[in-house]
Formats: C-alpha cells, sequence, structure tokens
C-alpha cells in the first residue's frame, strides 16, 4: 500500500489479525523460556523497590496488548513497509 491510502476494512482485519498473532507468538515463546524464572527470582536476593511477583502477569500482558494495537496502528494507518519495519525492529 503506498503512503496516504486508506486501508480498506478487510486489509485492517488481516493487520489486527497480524499484529495479534505476532505478539501472540512472541508471548508464549516467552513464557516458555521463563517457565523456571520463579524459582531462580525467588532464590535471588532482592531489593525491597523491585516489584512484588504478581504485578508482572498483568503488566506484560498490557504491554503485549499495546504492542499488538502499535502494530496494527503503524500497518492500518497507511504508513507502508517502513512502519511495519520499524514496530518488527528490522529498519
Amino acid at each position: 500500500m503506498l503512503a496516504g491510502m486508506r486501508c480498506s476494512k478487510r486489509e485492517v482485519a488481516v493487520a489486527a489479525a497480524v499484529s495479534v498473532g505476532a505478539v501472540l507468538v512472541v508471548a508464549v515463546i516467552g513464557s516458555i523460556a521463563a517457565a523456571t524464572s520463579a524459582e531462580q527470582c525467588a532464590a535471588l536476593r532482592l531489593p525491597r523497590w523491585v516489584p512484588p511477583p504478581w504485578l508482572f502477569g498483568p503488566v506484560w500482558t498490557v504491554l503485549c496488548a499495546l504492542l499488538a494495537v502499535a502494530g496494527w496502528r503503524a500497518w492500518s494507518q497507511g504508513q507502508g513497509g517502513r512502519a511495519v519495519s520499524r514496530w518488527l525492529g528490522t529498519a
């Protein structure tokens, strides 16, 4: 799509699905990689200012949702491949 052109409803839906799918794939891979981190973290001496462990799940959920929205907006706002490349970190 050329910069400045509007996306069709189908393109917006595809952009949303791809953005959410990409973030979900990365989130699942990250959660698998961090499966043993709770035990490792419990063994550390942490400073008092470290947030409680129950807070990490909700914060990462919000961050992942915001990443999906950012990817969807970059794609569907007619910015073309450059904005999507920036969102993916490849530009």
